[in-house]
C-alpha cells in the first residue's frame, strides 16, 4: 500500500542482488524494503529514494519540533524561576548580614566608648607657633650631649633658623590645622621616597626631631666638601709636579705661549680646556715664585 506524504506516493520495494549464493534473495523477496516515491512536478513525473525506513511527513516533523521546543522552553522557564528564587534568598541573606554587621559595629563602638570615655569639655586645638628665642632654647637642650665641631653646629643652627623663620619672620608658620598632627616639617619628607610631608602633634616636637637630622645632614655635607677639597689638592699637586720637572726658561716660554693664545683666542695647538690653561698659568707662577724665594 502506498504512503502519501507531501504529494509523494511512496511504496516499499525489494531488490534482488543477482548473486547465486545470496540466502536473502533465495529465501524471499530480496533485499529491502527500499522506499521509493513518485510525484508530478511541473507536469513531469519525478522519482525519489527515501531510504530503508518509512518516511515521516514534514508536518509531523514540524509538530515534533514544536513539541520539543515547547518542552525546552518550559524547562528553561522552570530553571529561571529556580534561579530567581535562589537570588531572592541570597539577597535576603545579604540584607541580614548587613544588619548584623551594623549591629556588630555599634556594639564595638559601645565597648570602645566604655573603655575609652571621651573627656568632657574638650577644648579645640589652638595653634602654638614658636619664636626664635623658644627655638634657641630647644636647640641648646637638644645639642648638650652632641659632640660635634663648632663649625658644623653653627651651620646646622643657621639652616634651622633659616628654614623656620624665612624672611626674618617673628614666629614659625608650621601649623596647617589638619588632623591630630597639624604641624608640617619644612625640612624632611616621610620615609619611603613618596614625597609625603612629615607631620607632628606640636611645633616643639617637630623642632626637637629636626635638630639632630639637620646636624647629620650638615656633617655629611662637610665630609663631602672635605673629600672634594682633598681630590682637588691631589690633582693640583699632580699638575704642579709636571712643572717642577721643567726649567725656568721652559716655564716662561710655556706661560707666554698660553697667555698669548688665551688673548688671541687661538686654541688650535692645545688639547686642554681654557680653564685648565688658566689654572696652569697660576701653577707656573707658584713654581717660579717658590724657586725665586729660595
Amino acid at each position: 500500500m502506498a504512503i502519501l506524504i507531501d504529494g509523494w506516493s511512496i511504496v516499499p520495494q525489494f531488490r534482488k542482488c543477482g548473486k547465486p549464493v545470496c540466502k536473502v534473495c533465495a529465501a524471499g523477496k530480496g533485499h529491502g524494503p527500499y522506499y521509493y516515491g513518485t510525484k508530478l512536478i511541473d507536469g513531469k513525473k519525478k522519482s525519489k529514494y527515501f531510504g530503508t525506513h518509512p518516511p515521516v511527513s514534514l508536518e509531523s516533523q514540524g509538530r515534533s519540533h514544536i513539541d520539543n521546543t515547547q518542552e525546552v522552553t518550559q524547562e528553561l522557564r522552570d530553571k529561571e524561576e529556580q534561579l530567581q528564587q535562589a537570588l531572592n534568598q541570597l539577597d535576603a541573606l545579604r540584607q541580614e548580614l548587613s544588619m548584623l554587621s551594623k549591629e556588630n559595629k555599634a556594639l564595638k563602638q559601645q565597648v570602645s566608648d566604655l573603655q575609652n570615655p571621651v573627656p568632657q569639655n574638650i577644648q579645640p586645638h589652638v595653634a602654638k607657633e614658636l619664636t626664635p628665642d623658644e627655638v634657641d632654647t630647644i636647640w641648646r637642650t637638644a645639642t648638650q650631649s652632641i659632640a660635634e665641631s663648632g663649625e658644623i653646629l653653627s651651620q646646622a643652627h643657621q639652616s634651622l633658623m633659616h628654614g623656620l623663620f624665612p624672611n626674618n619672620a617673628h614666629q614659625t608658620g608650621l601649623y596647617k590645622g589638619k588632623g591630630n598632627r597639624p604641624y608640617i616639617c619644612p625640612f624632611r619628607v616621610n620615609k619611603g621616597g613618596h614625597g609625603g610631608q612629615m607631620r607632628f602633634s606640636s611645633a616643639e616636637k617637630l623642632v626637637s626631631t629636626a635638630i639632630p637630622w639637620l646636624i647629620e645632614q650638615t656633617k655629611g655635607s662637610f665630609h663631602r666638601k672635605k673629600q672634594q677639597q682633598e681630590l682637588d689638592q691631589q690633582q693640583k699637586d699632580s699638575e704642579k709636579a709636571q712643572f717642577l720637572a721643567k726649567s725656568n726658561q721652559e716655564l716662561h716660554e710655556l706661560k707666554n705661549k698660553m697667555t698669548h693664545d688665551l688673548t688671541t683666542r687661538d686654541f688650535t695647538e692645545w688639547i686642554i680646556s681654557e680653564e685648565q690653561m688658566r689654572r696652569y698659568i697660576v701653577l707656573i707662577d707658584e713654581v717660579l715664585h717658590e724657586r725665586n724665594s729660595k
